[in-house]
């Protein structure tokens, strides 16, 4: 998945999708996202789902702080919950080990040294059964990828 653009005047809300498992990968156009973004943090949920937020409408003077959500089943995107911070350039989003999203940071370069973290918590925390991991191998692979 590609998502987004680079720089102040490259915001965009495209989005473009490989699927690896055809005998000629290529990329196809999917649904555009809700904002034009650009230097946007993603992240995959255990659901499947992938989480956008932060980044820029264009320069830095313009962050997007609706996050939103992709769904690969139905191949759409919703709104998710607004930020209180912007999140620009240098800024991250991180999928936490109880399913919800921490974002941080912003960009130093502006002089604004963000030390504020914001907790997203994904729908799946509290509607029906949460995800979980059905199975996994007993130790971690060596080097040489044995067990």
């Amino acid at each position: 998945m590609v998502i987004g653009g680079w720089g102040a005047a490259s915001a965009t809300a495209n989005t473009d999708i490989v699927d690896l498992s055809t005998v000629n990968p290529a990329y196809t156009a999917a649904m555009s996202m809700l904002h034009g973004r650009t230097r946007l943090n993603a992240v995959i949920l255990p659901d499947r789902t992938v989480f956008v937020s932060g980044g820029g409408a264009g320069a830095e003077s313009a962050p997007v702080l609706e996050a939103e959500i992709y769904d690969p089943q139905t191949g759409t995107w919703t709104a998710a919950a607004t930020a209180t911070v912007p999140r620009l350039y240098h800024s991250v989003a991180l999928l936490l080990p109880d399913g919800r999203v921490a974002t941080a940071g912003s960009n130093p370069d502006r002089g604004d040294d963000e030390l504020r973290i914001e907790i997203y918590h994904p729908p799946y925390l509290v509607h029906g059964q949460r995800p979980f991991i059905e199975d996994a191998p007993p130790t971690s692979p060596t080097a040489d990828g044995t067990h």
